[in-house]
Parts: C-alpha cells; sequence; structure tokens
C-alpha cells in the first residue's frame, strides 16, 4: 500500500545537494517496509542522479524559479512554502517534507499514518515565545505585540519546521502559511518569519513531533565539510557502493563527539 511523499528542495551549491544525498541514504534503509516516493525539486538533477539509484521523482527547478518564488522581498524560506503548494497542485497523497539536513532514525510509516489519520506533523517544540531565554524568542515576542494585522499570542510555541507533514488536501492551509509569512516578513524581516507562520496555521489539529524518527542537524554546520570530503574522495561512485561506507560519518555521531571531544578517524583527517 502506498504510504505518500517524500519531498525534497535542494538546490545552489553543492553542500545542500551532499545533504540530500545523506538523508535519502538513510531513508532507503527502510524501503522495504515502507512504500513511499522520494521527490526533489532541483536546479541540479543531473548531479544527483549520479549517485543515486533509480526510482526518484525529480522536479526540475532552475533557479529563475526558486527567485520567483522568494517573492518581492526576496525571502529565501518563502520558497520552500511556494514549493509545497506547487507539489500539492500537481499530486494527490500523504506529504512529509524534509529539509535537506535531516537524518532519518526510524521508518517514515508511522509518520504517514499519523498524516493519513489528520495530524500535521512539524520537527520539534523549540518553546514557548513568553518569557524564553532565546533572544529571537524574545524579540519576536516584543514585535508581536505592536502587530496587528493578526492577533498570534506570546503563549504560542515556535515550532522548528525542518519537517512537516500533511495531506495534499491542506492545500488552502498552506495558502494561509504563505499569506501570513508574507505579512510577518513585510512587517518584521526576520528568518524566523516562515516558520512562526508555519507553527501558527499547523496549530488548527495540534502538531506531532518527530523528532524521534528524524534526526535534524540545521546547528551542525561543520558536518558539510565532513560530507565534501566524503563525496570527494568517493569520486561518483554507484550508491550502493559509497552508501555502505557512511556508517563512520552518521551526523547524530559526529555532533555527539564533539560534545565529548572525541575524534572519529574521518573527523581527524578533515580537522585535525
Amino acid at each position: 500500500m502506498f504510504s505518500g511523499f517524500i519531498v525534497f528542495q535542494a538546490y545552489g551549491n553543492k553542500d545542500i545537494l551532499h545533504e540530500v544525498l545523506i538523508s535519502i541514504s538513510s531513508i532507503l534503509r527502510f524501503s522495504s517496509s515502507a512504500k513511499f516516493q522520494l521527490v526533489i525539486y532541483t536546479d541540479s538533477k543531473d548531479y544527483l542522479k549520479k549517485w543515486l539509484p533509480e526510482g526518484i521523482m525529480f522536479v526540475d527547478t532552475p533557479l529563475t524559479k526558486w527567485e520567483e518564488w522568494k517573492g518581492e522581498q526576496r525571502f529565501v524560506h518563502r520558497a520552500k512554502i511556494e514549493m509545497l503548494r506547487d507539489f500539492v497542485a500537481r499530486n494527490e497523497g500523504n506529504v512529509l517534507y524534509c529539509d535537506t539536513d535531516t537524518y532519518f532514525l526510524e521508518s517514515p510509516e508511522k509518520l504517514f499514518s499519523d498524516i493519513a489519520n489528520g495530524e500535521l506533523i512539524m520537527h520539534m517544540d523549540e518553546g514557548q515565545l513568553k518569557d524564553s531565554e532565546n533572544l529571537v524568542f524574545r524579540k519576536l515576542e516584543k514585535f508581536l505585540k505592536g502587530y496587528k494585522r493578526h492577533v498570534i499570542p506570546a503563549s504560542t510555541h515556535m515550532w522548528n519546521a525542518g519537517v512537516l507533514g500533511f495531506k495534499s488536501s491542506d492545500r488552502e492551509l498552506l495558502d494561509k502559511v504563505l499569506a501570513l509569512s508574507d505579512s510577518l516578513h513585510a512587517a518584521y524581516p526576520k528568518h524566523v518569519m516562515e516558520q512562526l507562520a508555519f507553527s501558527v496555521c499547523f496549530q488548527v489539529r495540534g502538531r506531532r513531533s518527530c523528532e524521534d524518527t528524524i534526526f535534524h542537524y540545521w546547528d551542525f554546520k561543520d558536518y558539510r565539510r565532513v560530507l565534501s570530503s566524503f563525496f570527494e574522495e568517493n569520486g561518483e561512485q554507484p550508491y550502493k557502493v559509497w552508501s555502505s561506507k557512511i556508517a563512520e560519518i552518521l551526523p547524530m555521531d559526529l555532533r555527539e563527539s564533539m560534545k565529548n571531544k572525541t575524534k572519529p578517524s574521518f573527523w581527524k583527517r578533515i580537522f585535525g
């Protein structure tokens, strides 16, 4: 039985492309137990196809389209909302969107089951805006006190939008996210406005965390240097070859090694 779609946006530089390769390799470990279609919106189809197995759906998306989707405000995260609106206009079913800097710890099957039952998925609850120790949240709380177009209380919780799960029939909900994001960003042009818009609009049916299923390493940019070195060393080898070698460089393990001040061999070769 078909579960749904897992959708990525991967365009621009090779750091992003390498991240999506690793994320997809983590998903494909569970392909025998979950029936899903992987979809990548990209301007680099030929490069990705060299590394990946057959069966992945590519949506050719030139940089001009991404620039158009950023809108008049040139807001990079707006493009993600527009991409998802484009996808649900073309496809029917359960949708699990993932940023490229994600790694699947478990099969996505349970997430697809929750989506089918009407739940909305976001990665994790990052906390309430009110009285937060997070400086960005404190600034948002102050801004929202004077924001008159929409009532967004300080009790609102900010959820990480690196993973999003919903049905294709939630098209109007995505329209609301876009409208709110545009309004918020026009009034206060900060990078978190898309995330705030998803947090506000997705609370219509509650939100379910997926941090136990998907590791999101948005705060671990050093991993990009590791991946760059890894793919250089593996010289466009077939998927079965390079994907079998990645156990030494998993993002959650390397980030933990940084905390514990230990360095696996691959880490040492790059950072000393």
